[in-house]
């Protein structure tokens, strides 16, 4: 009888851990995805703004660091939502 009961509560608690863990691990790519965007974004508008007179200058080689940079972090999402599936 107590097996029956354990069952009867483990089953449903393992299906909605699986089904929060995937939600969550969804939210962290597209919030990974908005943060890419938002890089991007910056990105232009610091080169723009290096394009003009008296701003200060985008360091060489900084943009370059934050494409590396973003693909590691994807690759590392992709990894351990790889791992876990």
């Amino acid at each position: 009888m107590t097996t029956a009961i354990g069952l009867v509560v483990a089953i449903p608690a393992v299906m909605m851990f699986n089904y929060l863990t995937g939600r969550v691990e969804a939210f962290d790519v597209e919030m990974d995805n908005s943060s890419s965007e938002l890089i991007d974004y910056f990105l232009k508008r610091r080169g723009q703004c290096a394009a003009r007179p008296g701003c200060k200058r985008v360091e060489p080689g900084s943009c370059e660091l934050l494409v590396r940079r973003r693909t590691l972090v994807r690759r590392r999402i992709l990894a351990t939502a790889k791992a876990r599936v």
